[in-house]
C-alpha cells in the first residue's frame, strides 16, 4: 500500500499482491489448523492435490503475481 501511496507500484498491481498475499496466508493457516502439529518441520508446506479445484488455481495465480512483483523488484532496483 505504501508503494503504491508512493507511486511507485500502480494501484491495481498493489492491490493484487496485498490479495495474494492473504490467499497464501489463509490457505497455510487453515493448514496448521488442520494439522496434528506445528512443531513439525511440514507444516507449512501444502500439498496443491489436496486443494479443491478453485483454491489450486488462485494459488497459480498468487505465485504468478508474487514471481511478477519479483521481475519488476529486480528491474527497478537492478537486482
Amino acid at each position: 500500500r505504501a508503494a503504491s501511496a508512493a507511486g511507485a507500484l500502480p494501484r491495481e498491481e498493489a492491490d493484487a499482491v496485498i490479495a495474494a498475499f492473504f490467499f497464501v496466508q489463509g490457505i497455510r493457516l487453515r493448514s496448521q489448523a488442520a494439522a496434528r502439529t506445528l512443531a513439525d518441520a511440514t507444516a507449512n508446506r501444502i500439498d496443491p492435490d489436496q486443494l479443491h479445484e478453485l483454491d489450486r488455481r488462485t494459488l497459480k495465480e498468487a505465485f504468478r503475481i508474487a514471481r511478477d512483483l519479483q521481475s519488476r523488484l529486480e528491474l527497478d532496483y537492478q537486482l
